[in-house]
């Protein structure tokens, strides 16, 4: 006799490879936001590096010459321009961080159900064992019962001869 919650045991199987699957993805999608901070915060460490170079060229230029007032306003405008660039490349990398976060919320979430639909294919497959070993039982008793009629057949064709 086919297992009756064969089905039922199918379905656990398919959730539990698509839980599976979904863990994978995101474990993909938490290495790729991981390498979106180290690239928000490489852009950062390029960025002031490039800024210093650029505030000592801008200093330089005022250092070597005479300039009017205003030419040194504009100069002094164009530092604190870069300095405040500095707070955008800030802002990527925490935002950067954030996708990180929730990207290994979500794989924390996916494992759970994984655990979950793992533990609910178990539970029909200790099931299937123990329905098995009762078919098991079923069987040798059905065998009993019919060697015993035929057996007691045997007996009574005996007996009437």
């Amino acid at each position: 006799m086919a297992y009756p919650l064969g089905r039922l045991l199918s379905v656990r199987e398919y959730r539990e490879h698509a839980a599976e699957s979904e863990v994978q993805a995101s474990k993909r999608r938490v290495t790729e936001a991981q390498d979106g901070v180290r690239a928000a915060e490489k852009a950062l460490v390029d960025f002031l590096a490039w800024r210093d170079t650029e505030e000592d060229r801008l200093f330089g230029e005022i250092r070597r010459k005479k300039i009017a007032y205003r030419r040194l306003e504009d100069h002094l405008q164009d530092v604190r321009l870069l300095r405040a660039r500095e707070a955008e490349f800030q802002l990527r990398i925490q935002e950067a961080e954030k996708v990180r976060r929730q990207r290994e919320t979500e794989l924390e979430r996916a494992r759970k159900l994984y655990s979950a639909a793992t533990q609910a294919k178990r539970k029909i497959e200790e099931h299937r064992k123990i329905w098995r070993a009762a078919e098991v039982i079923l069987e040798a008793v059905a065998e009993d019962h019919e060697m015993e009629e035929f057996t007691g057949k045997k007996a009574d064709a005996g007996m009437e001869g």
